[in-house]
């Protein structure tokens, strides 16, 4: 016998037949770090490795612990179906254990059963009042089923055992924004920051608070800082530019704008790159609210480089378009008369109403810029820019009677 099997020989039988070595139980545990870190590829590893040995110890093993902790392993390798059966052998040896409810929820969340997800939360929090976690994944399921109230009563139980809970704070907040309750919401979304101020869900969500409120120098603040922790976030990005449009600071729009451009050119935001525009500016005006679009590009057979659409600010009805284009057939129809050179474009300024009308309101050798453009567009929504042409489709015939 060598020494090597005589020293395992020896420490297995310091352990009765149906416990989890020390060795064992550390094995599990780091297999759990790795797949719960940027090392998740060796778990897997580390797991595919012991798996043998650690099945056929914990199947043997009396101790519910045992049993949860392969179980925890099996859900972080997302081995759903090994991880049910652990757990729930788990169960069987102590029907309390909150942590293998709790993670049974987890399994059955994931796997989309949340009618099962919901009940083994709350056996989970039956178990044990005093994990936040119980209560905040409770919360998240009621809030998916919208039973905002329900799910709020958890938040605050989560919150009353852990409050500074991220979590908690924060689905709270995003539930008191969609009601329409914005000073629940700014509460929480702050509680929540002070938990975790480089969340930039947290920090954007807080930024479109105080835009939707118009409070633009605080919306500016939170915005500005989700692209400070992150470069590519375009929608950030955007919001940055129309804040600084709101507050006239022209030259840091400019430059949001130009980092926009960047990050569209470079192909570094995928979405983006896809949309093929941006939305520039959003504004109230007399007629309704307006969202102005930037897109990238002067291409294809209707080509345009602004528009701005006008929708009913109660019923968000969209009521009319003014857009600065450039559309290849009247292009070529303009070079072909001699009125523009071969190597130009002629742009105009339309109208179109949601029944097929169109209006024009101007032509144009040399594109205007994007304040030029808003100000004539301006104008068309306020009645001063009046159309040099326009066409409105027939009317269908009334019916016989």
């Amino acid at each position: 016998m060598s020494r090597l099997l005589l020293l395992l020989f020896v420490v297995a039988a310091w352990f009765p037949a149906h416990a989890l070595s020390p060795d064992d139980e550390a094995t599990l545990r780091e297999i759990i770090g790795l797949l719960t870190s940027d090392q998740y590829n060796e778990g897997i590893s580390q797991l595919a490795a012991h798996e043998e040995h650690l099945r056929e110890t914990v199947t043997t093993s009396e101790e519910a612990g045992a049993h949860l902790l392969l179980g925890r392993v099996y859900f972080y390798a997302e081995k759903d179906l090994r991880a049910k059966e652990s757990l729930g052998a788990a169960l069987e040896l102590d029907p309390e254990l909150a942590d293998a409810h709790f993670f049974l929820g987890l399994v059955a969340l994931y796997s989309g059963d949340s009618a099962v997800a919901e009940q083994s939360f709350r056996d989970a929090t039956a178990a044990d009042s005093s994990n936040a976690a119980y209560f905040v994944e409770l919360g998240k399921v009621l809030a998916q089923k919208n039973e905002t109230s329900a799910a709020l009563e958890e938040f605050r139980r989560a919150l009353a055992v852990d409050d500074d809970n991220f979590g908690a704070h924060f689905i709270s907040a995003n539930l008191y924004a969609s009601s329409g309750n914005y000073e629940e919401a700014e509460t929480h979304y702050l509680a929540a920051l002070d938990a975790d101020s480089s969340n930039t869900s947290c920090n954007y969500n807080l930024g479109q608070l105080y835009q939707n409120t118009k409070r633009h120098r605080l919306a500016l603040k939170y915005f500005s800082k989700v692209v400070s922790l992150d470069g590519t976030d375009w929608r950030a990005l955007e919001k940055v530019v129309q804040e600084n449009q709101a507050l006239e600071l022209y030259e840091a729009r400019d430059a949001g704008v130009e980092n926009i451009y960047r990050l569209w050119r470079d192909g570094e935001a995928r979405e983006l790159s896809e949309q093929g525009f941006f939305i520039r500016e959003q504004l109230e005006i007399d007629a309704g609210r307006l969202i102005a679009l930037e897109y990238f590009e002067i291409e294809g057979e209707w080509a345009r480089k602004y528009v701005f659409k006008l929708h009913d600010e109660d019923s968000s009805l969209h009521l009319f378009d003014v857009s600065l284009g450039s559309y290849e057939r009247m292009t070529q129809l303009a070079r072909e008369t001699g009125d523009i050179g071969p190597g130009e474009r002629l742009y105009h300024l339309d109208g179109y109403g949601p029944n097929g009308s169109h209006f024009t309101y101007g032509f144009f050798v040399t594109p205007p810029d994007y304040d030029a453009t808003r100000e004539m567009a301006l104008g068309v929504f306020s009645g001063a820019r009046q159309a040099i042409s326009s066409t409105t489709p027939p009317q269908p015939a009334e019916p016989p009677q």
